[in-house]
């Protein structure tokens, strides 16, 4: 059974009236040519009639003007409701600037995905497991050619379907707000995990290691990123269990 529940047309429309009348918060990403970025928006209104949803956001923060996307832009969305979180991609059709604020008409979606949010929480992986992490700059594969400098190995501490911890050595050479590669076999019998993150967080460990936090990005927007996302989901869930029988 697939972790990821489809939502689909006819139950489009009451699933975005709550968040519109409430103005609700959606996190939206987007690949920019420096890289992925993420902006924090409200709903405000959609139209079945016309297809299309409205989200504002901010333009401007503690260093200027944000660069918002741009028409034909594909922009990934997630957004709570109850305990489910709600991920679409959507064609950004239209971009309008209000003094500080921009307003983004983007299409209606085809569908909705929505996975419980328990597995939207960090969990470490059963006792004595052990799960190497990869990591390299950039978007692209790494070759099997590439330098072993230009990989950094490290060992999962905890994971959700949204994000990954891991303790890594040289870390102070990681950047902070960078895009990553980072690849990692969960659980036993799974395809290796290969995904897109930001780096959000670094924090000393032990042993001149560090412990990095990486927010996984642009996975609802594909086939196979919704794949990946239901391999992580059902990876975290069996980990739930595991702690949970362990007593951990």
């Amino acid at each position: 059974m697939n972790a990821l529940q489809t939502i689909c047309q006819d139950d489009l429309e009451a699933l975005f009236e709550p968040l519109i009348r409430k103005e609700g918060q959606v996190s939206l990403t987007y690949q920019s040519p420096s890289g992925w970025r993420m902006l924090r928006c409200s709903a405000v209104s959609h139209s079945r009639t016309d297809r299309t949803i409205t989200v504002k956001t901010s333009i401007v923060d503690s260093c200027g003007l944000i660069t918002l996307p741009h028409a034909g832009d594909v922009l990934s969305f997630s957004f709570r409701r109850g305990h489910k979180k709600c991920m679409f991609h959507s064609l950004l059709e239209l971009v309008e600037r209000h003094e500080d604020e921009g307003f983004l008409h983007v299409r209606w979606p085809d569908q909705l995905c929505q996975l419980q949010r328990r597995l939207c929480e960090r969990v470490q992986p059963p006792v004595t497991t052990v799960i190497p992490v990869r990591i390299w700059a950039g978007s692209s594969a790494l070759s099997s050619e590439s330098p072993a400098r230009d990989a950094y190995n490290g060992q999962i501490e905890d994971l959700s379907v949204s994000g990954v911890r891991i303790k890594i050595a040289r870390a102070d050479e990681l950047e902070l707000g960078a895009t990553y590669r980072c690849a990692f076999t969960p659980i036993r019998g799974v395809p290796a995990v290969v995904v897109s993150a930001l780096l959000r967080h670094r924090e000393a460990a032990d042993h001149g290691r560090a412990c990095i936090g990486l927010q996984f990005i642009g996975l609802e927007g594909t086939p196979e990123g919704r794949q990946t996302l239901d391999t992580l989901a059902k990876s975290v869930s069996q980990f739930q269990r595991a702690r949970s029988r362990s007593g951990g």
